[in-house]
């Protein structure tokens, strides 16, 4: 039985792993992508959630996938920054890219019924408040951990 594009389906399930929890943009990304590989590759495609260490855990087990064309990942730009940090030896040239599959630009959000209206506004009040906010985002050192301190820099907050 032919499946896809002609060639014969896939002998076993493919795996796309996913460096970061469920529901996380990346694990949504893939899930989206998921049924348009199916449909192309035929076959099942099971995403698999491998978080844990600031995203080491599913980059190096991407990297260290067996090349065989039944493990495919969704690597972020965190594996352009995990060597730096000592977290793993795994650096960029570990991977082999296929396609973009999502850019993420970074935004600060706050409650609909928050006092701030405006990010001004918001940097004012963490200035005049120190030790009082927080933030969430990625895991330390990770990409949104990193513009937050960049903004709180380019604020002048950070000292």
């Amino acid at each position: 039985m032919a499946c896809g594009t002609g060639g014969p389906c896939p002998a076993r399930p493919i795996e796309v792993i996913v460096p970061w929890n469920v529901r996380g943009s990346t694990d949504t990304g893939a899930r989206a992508l998921a049924p348009a590989l199916k449909n192309v590759l035929g076959g099942s495609i099971n995403v698999v959630n491998r978080a844990g260490g600031s995203g080491v855990i599913g980059h190096m087990a991407i990297a260290k996938a067996v090349p065989d064309g039944y493990t495919l990942g969704a690597v972020t730009v965190e594996a352009t920054m995990m060597h730096w940090t000592g977290l793993t030896s795994v650096t960029p040239a570990d991977f082999e890219p296929l396609a973009a599959l999502m850019i993420n630009p970074a935004a600060v959000t706050v409650r609909a019924n928050s006092p701030w209206q405006a990010l001004q506004a918001l940097l004012d009040e963490i200035t005049a408040q120190p030790g009082e906010h927080s933030a969430s985002g990625t895991a330390k050192g990770g990409i949104w951990d990193l513009v937050h301190i960049g903004m709180l820099d380019k604020a002048g907050i950070l000292e």
